[in-house]
């Protein structure tokens, strides 16, 4: 974290915040199954790790599961 502070301000329009886990599910679910894709992949549908945060977060998205 100190390292990323010090080279912060050479990078502009740019910031770090702290955000936990829990406010941050999906994201976090993403990241751990990053780990089982070598090179670049893009999901035509939502990735099925982050289907259950996301609706527990927007129930309103369900019809886009469907």
């Amino acid at each position: 974290m100190v390292k990323c502070k010090a080279i912060l301000p050479c990078i502009p329009n740019s910031r770090v915040n702290f955000i936990r886990r829990q406010a941050n599910n999906v994201v976090h679910s993403l990241a751990k199954a990053s780990i089982f894709f070598s090179c670049n992949y893009v999901h035509e549908k939502v990735p099925t790790c982050t289907e259950s945060s996301i609706l527990n977060e927007k129930p309103q998205l369900l019809p886009f599961f469907l």
